[in-house]
C-alpha cells in the first residue's frame, strides 16, 4: 500500500503521478512501520488511504482509511480549466437541441 503512494508521489512514469508528485504531493513517512503506525489496519475492503488535506502531503495526521463516498466528498474543487470545458460541453449541447427543434418543426 505504501509502496504504491509513495510511487505516485516519485516516479514520473506512474500511473496517476500529475495528480500527486507532479502537484508537489510528498510521501513524507520514512518507513512502512511509521506508516502504519498513524493509520492502522485497514477497516474494510471497501476502504483506502484518503489525504483529509487534498493540497497536503502523506504524512502524519494527514491519511486516514475512507471509503468511496468519504473520499468523493473530500475532492479538490475542480480546475478552471475543467469547469470552463463543462461549461461549453452544455451550452453546446443546449444549442443542438434547439437546432433539433428547429428542424423538427420546419419537417
Amino acid at each position: 500500500m505504501s509502496a504504491g503512494l509513495q510511487q505516485r508521489c516519485t516516479n514520473p512514469n506512474a500511473q496517476g503521478f500529475e495528480y500527486y508528485g507532479g502537484r508537489g504531493i510528498k510521501f513524507l513517512f520514512s518507513c512502512f512501520a511509521e506508516f502504519y503506525l498513524d493509520v492502522g489496519q485497514r477497516p474494510t475492503p471497501e476502504h483506502s488511504i484518503d489525504r483529509i488535506n487534498n493540497d497536503g502531503h502523506y504524512e502524519p495526521g494527514n491519511v486516514r482509511w475512507a471509503t468511496r463516498s468519504m473520499q468523493n466528498s473530500n475532492k479538490r474543487p475542480p480546475s478552471a480549466e475543467a469547469s470552463s470545458c463543462a461549461a461549453r460541453a452544455e451550452k453546446l449541447a443546449r444549442k443542438q437541441a434547439a437546432m433539433r427543434r428547429r428542424v423538427s418543426r420546419k419537417h
